[in-house]
């Protein structure tokens, strides 16, 4: 079989892999909720938690799409102005139609900030839950990558504080081994032409 005859083959079987994975894929997953209590800096606590979740996704590979986790809420006694900080480590689990479900841990930690009450002003608080650094799944044809953004909510005035906590995801194809090997003869019979006619 002649080298230019291996490349046009190599070319065709990787196109027609790239062009299965370009079709959207149905990705689930499930996040456990947790809560913490937050000690603020005026004495005070505050009951700070986040709800579990299951939901699924359509991914096209290739393409970031932005994916809601979960709600939070922040449950404390308006006081004076004051900060506090706590923490979340839940696990996220993901399913696909090719994949057995997989389960990554990920950490958050969650600011509260407060602003005391005046006699024109009911008092209100700010709520950061930060991201963490992104998890892999492998869905066998595909990688997922999960990067949790968190979410900031600010000046909400009452005694209960809602935020969201939002991630993207990111699937990428696994480069298949017969793909991946004809490339790899393409170029190896590229760079031995190359040499013949020097």
């Amino acid at each position: 079989m002649s080298r230019s005859r291996i490349r046009s083959i190599a070319v065709i079987v990787c196109a027609a892999v790239a062009s299965v994975s370009a079709s959207a894929v149905n990705v689930s997953f499930s996040i456990n909720g947790d809560s913490d209590t937050v000690d603020m800096s005026d004495g005070l606590t505050a009951d700070v938690s986040v709800s579990g979740n299951t939901d699924s996704v359509d991914l096209t590979p290739g393409v970031e799409t932005d994916v809601f986790l979960q709600g939070g809420e922040v449950d404390l006694f308006q006081g004076d102005d004051a900060t506090g900080q706590g923490s979340f480590d839940q696990t996220l689990s993901i399913t696909s139609p090719s994949a057995t479900p997989t389960s990554r841990s990920i950490s958050q930690d969650i600011f509260v900030t407060t602003y005391g009450a005046t006699p024109f002003d009911s008092g209100s608080a700010d709520v950061q839950l930060t991201g963490a650094p992104p998890v892999q799944f492998d869905l066998g044809s595909f990688t997922l990558t999960v990067t949790p953004t968190g979410g900031v909510r600010n000046g909400q005035t009452n005694t209960d504080f809602f935020y969201s906590n939002d991630a993207t995801f990111l699937l990428t194809p696994t480069p298949e081994p017969t793909c991946a090997a004809l490339m790899m003869i393409g170029a190896g019979a590229l760079l031995t032409r190359r040499r013949n006619h020097r």
